[in-house]
């Protein structure tokens, strides 16, 4: 097969970059995000993990070779899914912004091309239990997941089941694997690998509070690589490490994907335990700051609990113009938990969702293009069946957290007060 006979289905991601998530499993790419998560297997059918696998099994598995063979066909490979969706609906997905950073003319066959592009999540150490996430993907989640579920364990993405124990009246891991990257097999291994990296894709838990982040962007310096890498980082803003800016300046670019779902109080509850002042004083720290490779822009995750606070966020970016900050926010829209996704609202809430963003494009006509897809989102499908799940996993964390869903959002809590 040669590279003429490519349709528009291709994704260069298959061919340069690997994912490493928290626990170590690898996997395709980030976007994989429905199960079970397109993630190699050995040949006995269990996952491919850093802690077992060399870099170079993962990138010759039969799942990559499936994946790149199914796009030269010109195929939607189902492990992409949520790029095909989001492109259905005139979203940007990550295949085509990858389209326009990794020329793919170099593609001939399923052959991988060199690794350039490398996504390493350092366990699942967070500072926040932000309302979308798990245990998983923050380890301050632990005791809210008891607290829902009623277990001890939880499942890593349909993969392993992690076992939860009470110590010092604190719920904590008994299993070390979301520390796979202390085992200095893996350093020697990422040393062989940076050599040809242009492209770091960091986030968590949350990357600026985990000190191995750190030790590999000196190790790229002490490479004398850094000047040719971009990061990019997703980053709940709530610590900039007194080094971080100094660190940054020796890279090629920092992109930095704020993950700000809302302003002030409602921001606080979305991303739980945060301090929007603090957060607030960090974008500004960044975005006026004399490191000039540093490229910050706001990410929003849309989901029922902000899916007009977004509008909120465009308009403080409209009011704060600061030089390393993005004018527009690049949001992606919530999959999962699937009882806080937009389809959950009941039809007269859509409508009623729909009249606010009509009055705000009053303001804001060229924005609505951006925006839109939300909204097409939110009104594709009908899945208010999932209102009681809501409601109840909802008054959970309230109690837990000492907060009231209608105190941020009257019109949610109105909602959720009629559901039996």
């Amino acid at each position: 097969m040669i590279y003429k006979s490519m349709t528009n289905k291709i994704c260069p991601l298959p061919w340069n970059h690997l994912s490493i998530q928290q626990n170590g499993d690898f996997r395709v790419c980030c976007q994989c995000v429905y199960p079970p998560f397109a993630r190699p297997t050995n040949k006995d059918g269990t996952i491919m993990n850093i802690k077992n696998n060399s870099i170079d099994d993962a990138r010759n598995s039969d799942l990559h070779n499936q994946i790149r063979e199914q796009m030269l066909k010109g195929e939607e490979p189902v492990e992409c899914k949520l790029c095909w969706d989001e492109e259905s609906i005139g979203f940007k997905s990550k295949r085509l912004h990858m389209l326009q950073e990794y020329p793919i003319d170099k593609i001939i066959d399923i052959t991988p091309l060199p690794l350039t592009y490398i996504d390493i999540r350092f366990g699942n150490l967070c500072n926040l239990k932000c309302r979308s996430c798990g245990p998983s993907d923050s380890s301050l989640w632990y005791d809210d997941h008891v607290e829902l579920s009623g277990n001890k364990e939880f499942n890593f993405y349909s993969g392993t089941n992690y076992q939860l124990e009470k110590i010092n009246n604190v719920w904590t891991l008994k299993n070390d694997d979301f520390h796979w990257y202390e085992d200095e097999n893996f350093w020697d291994m990422i040393r062989t690998v940076i050599p040809n990296v242009d492209r770091l894709y960091l986030t968590g838990g949350e990357p600026w509070v985990n000190k191995s982040q750190w030790r590999l962007l000196e190790l790229c310096v002490s490479l004398n690589q850094a000047k040719n890498i971009i990061l990019e980082y997703n980053s709940n803003l709530t610590k900039i490490p007194n080094n971080a800016l100094e660190l940054w300046s020796e890279f090629k670019k920092v992109n930095i994907g704020c993950s700000i779902d809302a302003i002030g109080d409602l921001a606080n509850y979305v991303r739980y335990p945060s301090e929007w002042n603090e957060i607030e004083n960090n974008i500004k720290l960044l975005g006026t700051s004399h490191i000039r490779n540093i490229v910050a822009k706001f990410s929003p995750t849309v989901s029922v609990f902000n899916v007009l606070g977004v509008l909120d966020v465009a308009d403080w970016l409209k009011s704060n113009r600061l030089p390393n900050i993005r004018p527009l926010p690049s949001y992606h829209i919530l999959n999962g938990p699937d009882y806080q996704n937009l389809t959950v609202l009941p039809i007269e809430t859509k409508n009623w969702i729909i009249e606010q963003y009509e009055l705000w494009f009053k303001n804001n006509e060229n924005q609505r293009a951006h925006y839109m897809p939300i909204l097409k989102f939110m009104t594709s499908a009908d899945n208010s069946h999932l209102l009681p799940k809501l409601k109840h996993q909802t008054e959970i964390l309230d109690k837990s957290r000492n907060q009231n869903v209608s105190d941020y959002l009257p019109w949610l809590g109105k909602i959720l007060e009629n559901i039996d």
